[in-house]
This record gives structure tokens, C-alpha cells and sequence, in this order.
């Protein structure tokens, strides 16, 4: 029997190959809806590069802390005289696969992270006052994250992750992640939901009897709350493993840095099969026309264009471009 550590270890990488499996086929999909347009190639002035580039450098990641966990596996069982010399090969915390695996969950997170707040900020119509919490955020992780990694380097001891010199700075790092993952959500949420009420009271007036149908808004709703839900739960069972030192940590941090992809990727794909609305109507004085698009972009598409003839404070927008949310 193997000890606790080696064990980890073993179940991460049969974990970790399963969600790579995933994120896979979840990358397939995602590229297609970036890159085609029905069944024609979209002409590069349409491309969504940022997106692109984000993608590939999700897939990158994920791809060589994969690798690097089956060669750490194959390596360490194959020089190991048993489970105690390979407890002592995973624990050595300074060594560059160790390293090399951590920055790779540290790079994985922040993206993601930094996706979270410019999606907040197109939501608020790139209000910079809106993302000003997490954006200083994302900047305090950033920091602790070059800690955690400095540690590692310059401690050179057999160690778990959860040592006492790194642990403070990784709790921290994993705290601050659920953190900008709930706030940044539930400001899109909040955003969404009030645009959404507010298009409802023009669209649906008081004496339309009957139970509204789900709106285009609603379901960017929902694919907002349902991602943040995937990626804000595996980061909260990273935080409670690593501050209970327990070994699981090794299991859920090689789960997460594929969840990750997996989430984004999915809010992409989820956007591109969004709902389509368009109403047209004239009250009065109001005219006012109202569409929803779903091109793919970092977030689900749902644009409002409300185009009144008379001063209306009710008027709203969450952003300035077609496909920019």
C-alpha cells in the first residue's frame, strides 16, 4: 500500500486525465464556434482574437500540467525502491516539476480571474469604477501568487504545499480566488437581472396577462450563474483542503486547473445557441426597438438597443458594441 501522498498523486493524475478528456472536446466545440460560421469560415475581421488567444493559452496550460503529472508519476515510481523513497520524490516542494506545475495552476487561475472582471466590466458598459474591488483584487492575488512561487523555489526541503512558511500566502491565494469569483459574479448577475427587469416592464406591459416566457437575458443569466457555480465550487474545495493539510489538495488542484478551461470554454459555446429576441413596438410618443444577438465572445451575447424618441431615464446598456457581451 502507498502512502498518503503517492496516493494523491495517483488518483490526481487519473482524475486530471478524465477532465483533460473533457476539456478536449470542450476545446473542439469552442474552436468551431469561434472559428466557423455555420458550416464557412468566418473572414479574419470577425475573428474574436482576444478569445482566441485566450483559448489556446488555456489549452497550453492545461496541457503541460498533464503532462508534466504523467511524467512525474512515471519518473518517480520508476527510480523509487518504494512508497517511502516516492513520498520523499512528490514532497521535494523545490523541485522544478513541483514548480513548474504550480505556476501552471497559478497562471490557469489568474486568466481566469481576469476574465471574470473584464466580463464585469462589459457588462457595466466598461465602467472602470464598477471593476475597481476585484480588479485591485485580482492585482493583491497576483502578488501573493509571486510569493507562493518564491517560496517554493528558494525553500529546498521535503515538504507538503501547506508548510507552514508558504501556507499563510497559499490560503491566501485561494481565498482571495473564491472571493473574486463571487463578487465578479454577482455583479454580472446583478447587472444582468436589472437590465433585464427593466426591458421586461417595456416589453411586457401590466394588463398582458399570462406568465412571461424565459428571456435571452435570463438565460445569460442562468450560463453566467452555472459557470461561476463550476469554477467557484472547485476553487472553495482547494481552499478547505489545502488549509486542513490534506493531502486532497494534490487531487483538487490537478481537477481545477481543467475545470477552468472547461468553464470558459462553456460559456462560449452556451452563448453561441443563446436565444435570439427582437420587439418592435410604437406607444404613443415611444417608439422603442429591442434585439438580442448571440455572436460568441468572452460572455454571452445579449445586447439591448433601446431607441426612444422622448427623454427616458429608463434607458440602459451593458454594452457599446454588437457581441461584445
Amino acid at each position: 500500500m502507498g502512502s498518503p501522498l503517492t496516493d494523491a498523486h495517483s488518483y490526481g493524475l487519473f482524475l486530471e486525465s478524465i477532465f483533460y478528456g473533457i476539456f478536449l472536446a470542450t476545446c473542439g466545440v469552442c474552436l468551431k464556434t469561434l472559428l466557423f460560421s455555420g458550416d464557412r469560415l468566418k473572414p479574419v475581421r470577425e475573428l474574436k482574437w482576444a478569445m482566441l488567444v485566450v483559448v489556446f493559452i488555456l489549452f497550453g496550460v492545461a496541457t503541460v500540467d498533464a503532462v508534466l503529472q504523467f511524467y512525474q508519476n512515471l519518473h518517480t515510481f520508476q527510480i523509487a525502491n518504494g512508497p517511502g523513497a516516492a513520498a520523499d520524490d512528490f514532497s521535494d516542494i523545490s523541485d522544478p516539476i513541483n514548480v513548474v506545475k504550480s505556476a501552471a495552476m497559478c497562471i490557469q487561475t489568474t486568466i481566469a480571474d481576469m476574465m471574470l472582471v473584464y466580463r464585469c466590466w462589459i457588462v457595466y458598459s466598461r465602467s472602470w469604477l464598477a471593476i475597481s474591488l476585484p480588479g485591485l483584487l485580482v492585482l493583491g492575488n497576483t502578488a501573493v501568487t509571486g510569493v507562493v512561487l518564491y517560496l517554493e523555489i528558494t525553500l529546498n526541503q521535503h515538504a507538503l504545499l501547506s508548510v507552514k512558511k508558504i501556507k499563510p500566502f497559499g490560503a491566501a491565494f485561494w481565498a482571495l480566488t473564491v472571493v473574486i469569483n463571487v463578487i465578479t459574479t454577482g455583479l454580472i448577475v446583478a447587472r444582468i437581472w436589472r437590465i433585464n427587469q427593466r426591458t421586461q416592464d417595456l416589453i411586457y406591459r401590466p394588463e398582458r396577462r399570462g406568465s412571461r416566457p424565459l428571456t435571452a437575458l435570463q438565460h445569460v443569466m442562468r450560463i453566467v450563474v452555472e459557470s461561476g457555480l463550476l469554477y467557484t465550487g472547485a476553487s472553495l474545495i482547494t481552499f478547505i483542503s489545502y488549509i486542513t493539510n490534506s493531502v486532497a489538495v494534490y487531487v483538487t488542484t490537478d481537477i481545477e486547473i481543467q475545470i477552468i478551461g472547461i468553464a470558459f470554454n462553456l460559456i462560449i459555446i452556451r452563448a453561441a445557441h443563446s436565444p435570439k429576441e427582437s420587439y418592435s413596438f410604437t406607444s404613443g410618443s415611444r417608439s422603442l426597438e429591442f434585439r438580442m444577438s448571440n455572436q460568441s465572445t468572452a460572455v454571452p451575447s445579449a445586447r439591448a438597443n433601446v431607441s426612444i424618441t422622448q427623454q427616458d431615464d429608463r434607458e440602459d446598456k451593458m454594452s457599446d458594441k454588437p457581441g461584445d457581451f
